[in-house]
């Protein structure tokens, strides 16, 4: 999914504020940018909302499943002492990862193919950036997984599930005790209630809610004189565009749209308006999950 350089200028802003920046330095580690560090700790869970850093887009999400081979830098001096980007403190002599998109705090499962090492690290930072790899490790843990001279080198990451936020480190030198699974907590039951697609306002600003961490403070402005809609599907039937309706998230706006093709008039299901790319992105990730493969972003412009 692309956009129209103009109007994403804005967004570029949000690579400065990232908890982990762009650039591999010497030895594996990641440079991360002036606002990585914060002068209190504030451990929190979060998942965060989508974001964009070098062109790529990031979209963090609960993943169960996930199950990764791919490639792992490492991270150490220049940013020990300073604040994860879910409040903790990173200590390069912990435990610990970064990751771009799994929840924080998580707890990951690594193995080094090469001499068959394993370790259980606790998630609680951003990054890397960097397309070829998928995982930042601290200090002690590429040393401890043999990849620490090499600097960068190929792993398997295995989700096993959340860390237990009161195991948050807080201080450097703190006791290693932060691999422990958080309480599994029961589900709520999943109501999808037939519901009536409304002509929706728009109430959905992005700028409004984006995770602090993303922005700290740099004040992004929303495009002008266009609207992003996610595209569930075109339906011949108004029984199909009601049951599409009533799969869609229920804190998100849904219009329906009518257009001829032929003889035949199709019923256009869509979610939106919404005020900026990143919102359609976040919402185009969920249709995804509820198994709307097709879903795409329209962008409408005013004239």
């Amino acid at each position: 999914m692309s956009f129209n350089a103009p109007r994403l200028l804005a967004l570029s802003l949000l690579a400065l504020a990232a908890a982990c920046a762009t650039a591999p330095d010497k030895g594996g580690q990641q440079s991360r940018g002036p606002f990585a560090s914060k002068p209190v700790p504030n451990p929190h869970e979060k998942v965060g909302k989508p974001y964009q850093v070098k062109g790529v887009w990031y979209v963090p999400k609960p993943e169960p499943d996930y199950d990764k081979v791919g490639r792992a830098s490492w991270y150490g001096p220049g940013f020990h002492g300073r604040l994860t980007a879910n409040g903790e403190v990173f200590d390069e002599n912990r435990l610990t990862a970064a990751h771009p998109t799994l929840p924080l705090p998580s707890i990951v499962e690594v193995t080094n193919p090469a001499n068959g090492k394993r370790l259980t690290l606790r998630v609680n930072d951003r990054g890397p950036f960097a397309n070829d790899r998928i995982l930042d490790l601290s200090k002690e843990a590429a040393r401890r997984l043999g990849t620490e001279a090499k600097g960068v080198a190929n792993v398997r990451v295995r989700y096993v599930g959340p860390a237990r936020l009161d195991q948050a480190i807080v201080k450097v030198g703190q006791a290693e005790r932060g691999q422990s699974l958080a309480a599994a907590m029961p589900r709520p039951p999943v109501l999808s209630p037939l519901r009536e697609p409304q002509l929706p306002t728009e109430t959905d600003i992005i700028l409004a809610d984006l995770d602090p961490s993303v922005l700290d403070g740099i004040k992004v402005n929303p495009v002008r004189n266009a609207a992003f809609f996610v595209q569930i599907g075109a339906f011949s039937t108004s029984g199909n565009a009601r049951a599409a309706v009533s799969r869609l998230p229920e804190d998100k706006p849904v219009s329906l749209h009518i257009k001829d093709s032929g003889p035949t008039q199709l019923t256009l299901v869509r979610m939106g308006p919404f005020s900026h790319p990143l919102s359609a992105q976040e919402a185009l990730e969920e249709a995804k999950t509820q198994g709307f493969g097709d879903a795409h972003i329209v962008e409408e412009v005013a004239r």
